[in-house]
This record gives C-alpha cells, structure tokens and sequence, in this order.
C-alpha cells in the first residue's frame, strides 16, 4: 500500500492570503497528497525565559479546518496536534464533530497533552495536571461522541441529562492518534487510539515504542493494526519547524538527529523506507519554502520524484 504523505502550512504568515492557502491546498489533493496538518498555540508568550517564538500568527483550527475542508473533496483534515487541556471537553467534542460534519468524515485528530507552560497559566488550567485532565476529557468526549444519551462523572468534568448532536460521521468516532513518546502516550494509544503519532522521531525510536505499545494491545485484547505518523524533513527541512522544536528539548534532539536533510530523490526514498519498515504508515513532511511558489514547486517534485517509490 502507498505510504500516505500529508503537509503543514506552518508558518501562516508567510502566505499573502487565505485565498492563497485554499488554492494551494487544492493543488496539493490533484498531486494526491493525503492531508493538511493543522498545528495549534493559543498565545505567544513574551515574558523573560519564554519559549522561541518561531511564528506569533495563530488561528482557531476548528474554522481554519472548515475552510479547507470546504476548497477540498478527498484530504484529511489534521488536527495535529489538538491540546485536549485546553478546552472543557464539550466543547472539544462539539468543534471536532461539526469539523467531521462539514468535510463529510475527514477529520483526524491527534491528541497532544500540551507542552507551553505559559499557555496553561493564561487559561489558569494547572500544568502538572494536563496529563490527567487529557485522560478525563478524551473519555468525556468519547461518551458525547458515541452514547445517544451521554452521562460522565471523572475526575475534573462530569455531566449528564443532555443530548449532544451532531456526532461525528466517522463510527465511532474521528479517528485519535496519540502525539508523544513516552509510557503514558503508549497507555492512551493503548485506551483511545486508532494510532500513534511520535512527532518527531528516528525510525529507532518508533520501533521500539511500537514494541511497547503492541505489547499494551495483546494485553487488553486489542488488534495491532495502528496507524503510525511521524514527521520528516526533506530539502533540508523547515527552518521554522526546527525552530519551533527548540522548546520542545528532548524532541529537539531527535528532529536535529534523524531529519533527512538530502536534496535528492533517491535519498529521501531509501529514509523513508527505513521509516515505513519501522513501522510508519504516514508521513508529514517539513520542507524550505519562502512564498506560495516555492511551496507548490516542491510538491510537484515530490509527487513526480518521490511519491511515486513509496
């Protein structure tokens, strides 16, 4: 089966306008690109000791995602990654329902537990609890999505004696994919996820953590069929990715180690087959690129040159 290869649109202020991102999006599903990442931050911190501040142009995905859906027929629409944290779950559940239900079943979302200290101070939602509150919220969420009567009592929501509509088109329900590498991102795959998405990893690690999270499966019954997401560079990737990685510190490692910098063709095939061996199904790639242009001219070559092998 071709590997499923989709793309970011980070940084958004290097566009002219949304007119220009909607036309190349469209270009890019001719080309048969499978999806469009859509990353989230809420506020850029500028405080002493804050984060790098790579970009400081941030949009509300949920309405960013309807517009592309909308200029689409075939993409996956990417949340990638929704900060679960930061929103009470009904309103999550509501945002990626209605997302599901304008793009007719195209949603995916990818599950983050949040790493921006400053974000979570901002929304006054305690940081040493984000792990927890993910965990009560994508359980919350899973009973608004699939009970036709939905009741929750967790640790940090509860509710009952509602109705919630629409639900999602996607049976159960859209598609989670786990972000993270660590034991408590393999537990979720494990209870929530249709896949695992390690954002920025060596083959080696993937395999490893599949070992990991396969073991978790057979131990609760569950098949190993997952998805498995990772993002690549290619062309020597994108400088503000790269950046952006640098408040990540771990991460930072992994994506300075194992990003395939080559230019050639032939190169980034034989590192991406080392990926899909690993066990990889997609791919998100990171690529330099200055203005729309630039941006269609590389994915015209990766589609003719590369796409082609995988």
């Amino acid at each position: 089966m071709p590997m499923k290869c989709s793309l970011s649109l980070y940084p958004l202020e290097a566009w002219s306008s949304l007119d220009e991102i909607v036309g190349t999006v469209a270009e890019a599903e001719k080309l048969g690109f499978y999806g469009v990442g859509l990353p989230e931050h809420l506020i850029v911190p500028t405080g002493p000791g804050a984060p790098s501040r790579p970009s400081a142009f941030w949009v509300d995905n949920f309405a960013f995602g309807a517009v592309l859906a909308r200029a689409t027929r075939g993409m996956r629409i990417m949340l990638s990654a929704l900060v679960i944290p930061y929103r009470h779950p009904l309103h999550h559940a509501q945002g990626v329902a209605t997302l599901d239900w304008i793009s007719n079943g195209r949603v995916d979302v990818t599950v983050g537990v949040g790493w921006m200290r400053e974000e979570f101070e901002a929304l006054r939602v305690p940081y040493r609890e984000r792990g927890r509150r993910t965990d009560d919220y994508l359980r919350a969420m899973r009973v608004l999505w699939t009970e036709p009567e939905p009741a929750y009592d967790g640790e940090f929501v509860s509710f009952g004696d509602l109705l919630f509509a629409p639900t999602c088109v996607q049976k159960p329900h859209a598609p989670l994919l786990i972000g993270g590498h660590n034991e408590n991102a393999f537990r979720r795959v494990v209870e929530f996820g249709a896949g695992w998405a390690p954002m920025m990893a060596s083959a080696e690690s993937v395999r490893a953590g599949l070992v990991r999270i396969r073991e978790g499966l057979a131990a609760v019954g569950r098949s190993d069929d997952l998805r498995v997401f990772t993002r690549v560079s290619i062309l020597g990737g994108n400088a503000t990715i790269t950046k952006a990685a640098a408040s990540h510190k771990a991460d930072l490692v992994r994506a300075q180690k194992h990003s395939v910098s080559r230019s050639d063709a032939e190169r980034t095939i034989e590192v991406m087959a080392t990926y899909r061996e690993a066990g990889v199904t997609e791919f998100g790639l990171s690529f330099p690129w200055e203005n729309a242009a630039r941006y269609v001219e590389t994915i015209q070559w990766f589609a003719a040159e590369v796409m082609p092998a995988l």
